[in-house]
């Protein structure tokens, strides 16, 4: 048996190599050594790998160790060793899926290792680049029945954005992204140019930023103080920090944590009101501030 003194690795496989079934490797004979010990370097060396090249290397870990994780042994005769050539990575996730709690990618790692001798595709990584931008050439601002659309390329929808823009608007580009289980999609119109006005102010504002008081703001023109209080903020901040570690606690709950899920809807939910509510009330304090400034220059 090969022993492996590397106690992240052992603490993430340990729920395999501990379990009765995957014990009885051990005994079967595999590629000139056990099972067991071919199963054991396959998975060390995915692992070592994957963790260079920041990929999932948990999954990878548990799923190279399962990747031949089947018990027919010795008593197959020359033409099932053949035919188990092609057919055994079924055999090795249907075993894993019986004894094991295995993700996604620890079915396609397992299904997949012998591509292209069974038919099993294996799937690529997934790209963080997640983010689509469009320019101005390729989308298109209509407007119809006093309604502005946003057409996209290669298919006949519109995206309607109301009336806020008007045909005066020049686009300058789109982009789309993920947001917490939606899509953001955001218009950047060309600004007209402006030129920067010489200023020697005489009227001044000092804002200092804290944590209970978020602003506090004075003048040297004598007018009252303002304070702009933070507890909104961090009252929303404390309710969103309990609400998820419950939701997350729920979701592991009765799992091994490296198998557990990690993101639901609610999970996504929860975030994207948090993150829209934080936007709207910095953007609502943003304007105030400015406007009170415009209304003492």
């Amino acid at each position: 048996m090969l022993y492996i003194n590397d106690k992240k690795y052992r603490k993430i496989v340990r729920c395999i190599t501990k379990s009765d079934a995957f014990k009885e490797t051990y005994n079967i004979e595999h590629h000139g050594i056990s099972r067991m010990e071919h199963l054991t370097k396959v998975s060390y060396y995915s692992y070592n790998i994957a963790k260079k090249m920041h990929l999932d290397y948990e999954s990878v870990a548990r799923g190279a160790l399962l990747h031949d994780f089947y018990l027919d042994g010795d008593e197959r005769n020359a033409k099932r060793k053949f035919l188990d050539t092609f057919i055994h990575p079924k055999k090795a996730l249907v075993t894993s899926k019986k004894y094991f709690d295995i993700n996604e990618m620890e079915e396609n790692i397992i299904i997949s290792h012998m591509f292209p001798l069974y038919f099993s595709l294996p799937k690529y990584k997934k790209s963080n680049a997640d983010n689509a931008i469009f320019t101005a050439i390729i989308c298109k601002l209509q407007f119809k029945n006093n309604k502005c659309y946003l057409s996209f390329p290669k298919t006949k929808d519109k995206l309607c954005l109301g009336n806020y823009f008007t045909d005066k608007d020049k686009l300058q580009q789109v982009e789309v992204a993920p947001y917490y289980g939606k899509f953001l999609v955001s218009v950047i119109i060309k600004d007209k140019d402006i030129q920067p006005k010489e200023c020697k102010p005489n009227r001044v504002f000092a804002i200092d930023p804290g944590v209970n008081n978020f602003a506090t703001i004075s003048n040297n023109i004598g007018t009252t103080p303002i304070i702009i209080k933070g507890e909104v903020i961090k009252s929303r901040n404390q309710y969103f920090n309990k609400t998820r570690a419950k939701l997350l606690s729920d979701l592991q709950k009765g799992k091994d944590s490296s198998h557990s899920l990690k993101n639901s809807k609610r999970l996504n939910s929860l975030s994207r009101y948090r993150q829209n509510f934080l936007r709207d009330y910095f953007y609502k304090i943003a304007h105030s501030i400015v406007d009170e400034a415009l209304n003492n220059k």
